[in-house]
């Protein structure tokens, strides 16, 4: 059951690492198409979708419509999970029917690669091809779409009973963690991001603290991840491991290298900013089962609970009680989009 669990967040973390490599190599408009002017983009929570449908980012709309590309991959098909992603971008840019300034493969060589890559003969290659041309077409209609390409309209294809995460599941021992040498090196990292936030802009890549600030965060991700999960076995946790440090992550990624605005900090971090993660940022970013978006609050809370024992924080309660007061309209937003 553990060896199942982790393996879907292992996918869950390489399909958002596999669409990026995606996104970089994805045709784009040719220099004739008119130019498109995006306002400030509101939240996904606030976004009110056609009937049937829901707000969604392009990663994760693209994610969802490959769900029958990947499935070879779950069922041992194919080997190479790249392989599989690389059918997405022609798949995905021949539905694209209502832009013509797209450039598209020919529809014979994305058969092809179809017969080759998921080891179908032709008569099962073209069925489908023709079964992820119409999955686009009835996921995502072209007339419905918004004009701002970095949110999608994407049809609900299941139904799902949302409810609050079940907090009697988290029996966390009482016995107090002694911090280690690798959790001392963490808060000394954290430190030295904060004080990096302070200073400059994460975007200004000419910045001479720019390369101190990429090699610390690239060390703080990964210790961080590390530490969190450790501190969680050591609470008895066993379910959900997984889950949560990944969460941790995404608001890692948030804190310290999202362009939202500078000076933002672990210790810091304010009613509108936490807003802005929960009812936005993380609903763009988090391509996974709608049952896993309950498991945002209490994981962040976690968090803050180790960020303390380990010395970073001397009291998470201010940061947990604005979790708490915020979960409720996080559950009923979950509850729209996936009910």
């Amino acid at each position: 059951m553990k060896k199942k669990k982790k393996k879907k967040i292992i996918t869950k973390r390489r399909s958002q690492i596999q669409y990026k490599k995606i996104k970089k190599k994805a045709k784009k408009p040719q220099k004739s198409s008119p130019e498109i002017h995006i306002a400030e983009t509101p939240p996904l929570a606030m976004i009110t979708p056609p009937e049937g449908f829901m707000a969604v980012s392009m990663s994760q709309a693209m994610m969802e419509y490959g769900k029958p590309v990947l499935e070879f991959v779950e069922k041992g098909a194919v080997k190479d999970p790249n392989d599989a992603f690389q059918l997405l971008i022609p798949l995905w840019n021949y539905g694209l029917s209502q832009k013509p300034e797209v450039v598209k493969e020919d529809k014979n060589m994305i058969i092809n690669e179809i017969r080759k890559t998921l080891k179908l003969n032709e008569q099962e290659a073209e069925e489908f091809f023709d079964f992820m041309i119409k999955r686009k077409e009835y996921l995502l209609p072209d007339e419905i779409q918004p004009e701002d390409p970095r949110t999608m309209f994407i049809r609900k294809e299941k139904h799902y009973i949302i409810s609050r995460f079940d907090y009697n599941s988290l029996r966390l021992s009482t016995k107090p963690y002694l911090p280690k040498e690798a959790d001392l090196k963490l808060i000394g990292i954290l430190h030295i991001m904060d004080r990096l936030a302070r200073s400059f802009n994460t975007k200004d890549i000419d910045s001479p603290e720019y390369d101190i600030w990429e090699s610390n965060f690239l060390a703080l991700k990964e210790l961080a991840g590390d530490r969190f999960i450790n501190w969680m076995v050591f609470k008895g946790l066993k379910e959900d491991i997984d889950t949560f440090s990944f969460i941790a992550s995404l608001f890692l990624d948030f804190i310290y290298s999202s362009s939202f605005e500078t000076g933002i900090t672990l210790s810091a971090v304010s009613n509108p900013e936490l807003g802005v993660f929960l009812f936005d940022y993380i609903l763009r970013k988090m391509s996974a089962e709608p049952y896993d978006y309950v498991k945002i609050p209490p994981a962040l809370k976690l968090f803050y609970q180790f960020l303390s024992e380990i010395g970073y924080l001397d009291d998470p309660e201010s940061f947990i009680k604005i979790i708490d007061t915020m979960e409720p309209a996080l559950i009923e937003i979950l509850q729209g989009r996936y009910s």
